[in-house]
């Protein structure tokens, strides 16, 4: 099920200081979940569509690092720009993932996942503008206090991500196809179709 890919693509969220070279397989990951749960919610639709440009930032970033890598070329304000502008990718597309999951849960009536969907949705902006300060050299002159702030965000970011994690993982794990309501709710009917 869709649920399962955007939760092992969220899993690798979680190496935020090397995040260069996995959020490429993340956020593929996750749009190819996405490609299945489109039809049942409008935010999911929205999600997919906002995913395209981000996994190109993504792939452009990953090359990026691994030339830098590898010795070969080096550029750090294109890597910082690229990564700025992955920065605002990624809350477009958090931002209306936790939209479908919040559709998906008032559809279902599932109001702990609709708590949890609407935490995730508010800390993704916090999380992508702490992100994008510290991108854009916003501290840079202020060396100390950008050690405390790396290392804020750093924390920040691993309970951020758990957060994501535990709610597309209560997705799997509450909601499922129309004909497995053994394993949960089922998905409300796919947008355009009347329900059975």
């Amino acid at each position: 099920m869709g649920f399962g890919y955007v939760f092992i693509g969220t899993l690798l969220f979680f190496n935020i200081p090397y995040h260069s070279f996995t959020d490429v397989f993340a956020v593929a990951m996750m749009l190819w979940g996405l490609s299945m749960l489109a039809p049942y919610a409008k935010g999911f639709a929205i999600a997919l569509r906002a995913g395209m440009p981000y996994l190109a930032v993504c792939l452009i970033a990953f090359l990026l690092a691994i030339l830098d890598l590898v010795g070969l070329w080096s550029l750090p304000t294109l890597v910082s720009l690229t990564a700025a502008v992955g920065i605002v990718c990624k809350l477009f597309f958090l931002w209306f993932f936790f939209v479908g999951v919040d559709e998906v849960a008032r559809e279902t009536d599932i109001l702990k996942l609709r708590r949890h969907a609407l935490r995730a949705r508010f800390l993704t902006p916090v999380f992508c503008f702490a992100g994008l300060l510290m991108e854009l050299g916003i501290f840079a002159q202020h060396t100390e206090f950008l050690k405390y702030y790396l290392l804020g965000y750093l924390l920040f970011g691993v309970i951020y991500a758990f957060f994501v994690s535990k709610t597309v993982y209560e997705c799997y794990m509450m909601i499922c196809y129309e004909g497995d309501e053994d394993m949960g709710v089922s998905l409300p009917a796919p947008k355009g179709r009347n329900k059975k």
